[in-house]
């Protein structure tokens, strides 16, 4: 069970230091980017930037 918890606060204790290292308007910028592609984390948001598009997927939007 400590195990789980120890991997746990370790992966938070990163997602917090990749935020850190980011200044204002890339994180508004990544914010846009999350919104363009209706995602709420950064595992999403990479599997939806690879994923390929249609051309009419941004005229539907």
């Amino acid at each position: 069970m400590n195990k789980g918890l120890t991997d746990a606060y370790i992966e938070k204790s990163t997602q917090l230091a990749e935020w850190e290292n980011h200044d204002g308007d890339e994180l508004i910028t990544l914010g846009t980017s999350y919104k363009k592609y209706r995602v709420h984390n950064w595992k999403d948001y990479q599997r939806e930037k690879a994923r390929p598009r249609s051309l009419d997927y941004d005229m539907s939007r």
